[in-house]
């Protein structure tokens, strides 16, 4: 079993590397380092924001994910915990939508689903067919994480998932922990007591391989999903057409989200006889925005009974980071491109609670390397788009 103590350095620190073991590290500023050797894992924080009663920081969460994914394939952590909701039953629900998000965001990162008071096996069982997990992390209030985290170790390896157990501090509970067959634990409390605990940390630790091997049959967790499938559909024909028939539908919406207001008023009055105009004032958020397009879009396919061909994709939109670098929107924290007529330059937002943080400046070009040369021009004075 392997044990991921709090981040920390010195003797303590090179100690727990060459036992085998390794550090955890969180996403807050004073807790987040990326170790510069031995094994390690990313926790998203979540517990801390709680436990101190804050708001869970999405743009610092997406900040350490990006500079994680930067670093040597080597140096990546054994696993990341996807973000959850402390002792919460919408904690599920939750941590898939960020899944899906993760899954664009950082393909190269291992993430793990949190468990969260109240969850249910059936619940999760069905959250592994509707996004890939690597591992399981029971979390949750302490006395629900110690009743239930035995089974959760069963349950989890019956799927070949590895399970790790949060907030294990000391050898008494390690040694539970162990008895139950948990593949890993974590606790800061191990970096304050130091020398006294380190008897155990020395103790030589093995990984039991839980995953499944290539095979070219069907993993076990997936053969209630596919009966449920052969349920609703007459065969396995009719499932891949719906599918296509949604990734169609799913492609089209893409196409039109990938727009800005002005360029929505623009494609919308080329398909239909129409002269729509963005409101004054604009929109205070994209849901505004989105729910504004839909509106109008559904109204127009039902009046017209024409559903436009999806819009021609313009030239990609590349964000100058703080370090002068080009990147696609989707690698920067959530935020909103803003075209600005005094100028005639196109601005990324990221906004907070009191307004608009920072801007950066948005260069149109065919590639990440053109945006990169076009924007050296800038600084020589020549124009940025």
């Amino acid at each position: 079993m392997i044990v991921y103590v709090g981040a920390g350095g010195g003797a303590f620190r090179d100690m727990v590397i060459a036992a085998g073991h390794g550090q955890m590290v969180s996403r807050q500023a004073k807790a987040f380092r990326i170790p510069k050797k031995g094994r390690w894992a990313f926790d998203n924080g979540a517990f801390t924001d709680w436990k101190n009663g804050v708001r869970f920081d999405n743009e610092e969460f997406l900040r350490r994910v990006r500079q994680i994914s930067e670093v040597p394939a080597d140096r990546l952590p054994d696993f990341c915990v996807c973000p959850d909701m402390v002792a919460n039953s919408m904690s599920l629900e939750h941590s898939l939508g960020w899944k899906a998000l993760l899954a664009d965001y950082a393909p190269g990162l291992k993430w793990y689903l949190a468990l969260q008071d109240y969850v249910h096996p059936a619940d999760v069982d069905h959250a592994l067919c509707l996004e890939k997990f690597d591992g399981l992390f029971v979390g949750g209030s302490t006395g629900w994480k110690w009743d239930t985290a035995g089974s959760w170790v069963e349950w989890g390896h019956a799927r070949g998932l590895p399970v790790h157990i949060a907030r294990v501090n000391g050898p008494v509970p390690a040694d539970q922990a162990e008895r139950m067959g948990a593949d890993s634990i974590d606790g800061t409390g191990w970096v304050r007591a130091g020398e006294k605990w380190a008897p155990y940390l020395r103790r030589e630790q093995a990984v039991p391989e839980r995953l499944f091997k290539p095979s070219k049959d069907m993993p076990r967790q997936w053969v209630r999903f596919g009966a449920w499938l052969r349920e609703i559909y007459a065969s396995p024909e009719d499932w891949k057409a719906a599918l296509l028939e949604e990734q169609d539908r799913y492609d089209w919406i893409d196409s039109v989200w990938s727009l800005t207001p002005e360029e929505f008023v623009e494609w919308y009055n080329r398909a239909y006889p129409g002269r729509l105009v963005v409101p004054k004032g604009g929109f205070s958020s994209e849901e505004e925005y989105s729910e504004w397009a839909m509106d109008n879009l559904a109204y127009a396919i039902r009046f017209f009974g024409m559903k436009p061909a999806p819009p021609t994709p313009a030239m990609p939109k590349f964000v100058i980071d703080e370090e002068g670098k080009a990147r696609m929107a989707y690698e920067m924290p959530p935020g909103t491109l803003r075209f600005c007529p005094n100028t005639m330059h196109w601005f990324y937002d990221i906004a907070g609670p009191a307004g608009v943080i920072t801007s950066f400046p948005v260069v149109s070009a065919p590639d990440k390397a053109e945006a990169q040369r076009r924007f050296e021009e800038t600084k020589r004075g020549g124009p940025p788009n």
